[in-house]
């Protein structure tokens, strides 16, 4: 608990001081989401993998976007990408494990609000609401934010140190060069072989099987919660100075 309550005031700390930043992506969010809801009803339509791109890089990297300085991640030294907030909490005499908690707070706080938010929108403002129930959209919910934790964790990991070829300037911009264009092939081949996009499947999936689908993205997202837990705890005693 009081490990609990340190992680708390130390997410708070850095809240407060990025308030600016956290407005810009509460702005940044509102227009993804207006873009979504109005392209909805041409991708129920037609399909589009852009908008399944849209839909997927929001829910995993949207808490990625630029923070005040001193706490947004970095090249601090060519081969090691860190949060200069985390690499001096652990000059600190703070608990590596109240560390851990207080950058999973921060990044829910980014997140999970964001997101939430986004589905109930999008669910009462395009004709979704007449294709699930009550139940159905809960179930949508909680597919996207499984996943959202599955992938999205890769942030609050990365900022508590990695190094190697991905930790330079050069080599994030080859992994967005290359990951971009993988992605969209393969969005693209969900679309050509399935007859839609991934979104339009979670739909399908939520109105059909909603409780079997609750069921599964809880699974997933606690094996994807504790799998990130796992290498945070790794990372920084690795990375302890």
């Amino acid at each position: 608990m009081k490990r609990g309550n340190e992680a708390v005031r130390l997410a708070a700390y850095e809240i407060r001081r990025s308030y600016v930043t956290m407005i810009m992506t509460y702005l940044v969010a509102a227009i993804f989401l207006a873009n979504l809801i109005i392209h909805f009803s041409s991708y129920m339509e037609n399909g589009t993998t852009l908008y399944d791109f849209l839909f997927i890089t929001l829910f995993a990297i949207q808490p990625l976007v630029p923070k005040a300085k001193g706490f947004e991640i970095e090249v601090l030294q060519e081969g090691f990408m860190a949060a200069p907030i985390v690499m001096m909490q652990k000059q600190l005499p703070i608990h590596h494990e109240t560390i851990i908690k207080s950058r999973l707070f921060v990044h829910f706080f980014y997140s999970f609000p964001i997101h939430l938010i986004l589905l109930i929108a999008l669910y009462l403002a395009t004709s979704l609401h007449d294709i699930l129930s009550i139940g159905s959209f809960v179930a949508l919910c909680t597919i996207w934010l499984s996943y959202s934790i599955c992938c999205g964790l890769i942030i609050p990991r990365i900022s508590i140190g990695i190094k190697g070829f991905i930790a330079t300037n050069y080599g994030i911009t080859i992994i967005v060069i290359m990951l971009a264009p993988v992605l969209l092939m393969g969005l693209t081949f969900v679309h050509v072989f399935f007859d839609n996009g991934i979104v339009y499947w979670s739909f399908v999936l939520a109105e059909q099987w909603p409780v079997l689908s609750i069921v599964l993205s809880i699974f997933i997202g606690a094996i994807g919660y504790f799998f990130w837990i796992r290498k945070m705890r790794k990372a920084i005693l690795i990375h302890h100075a």
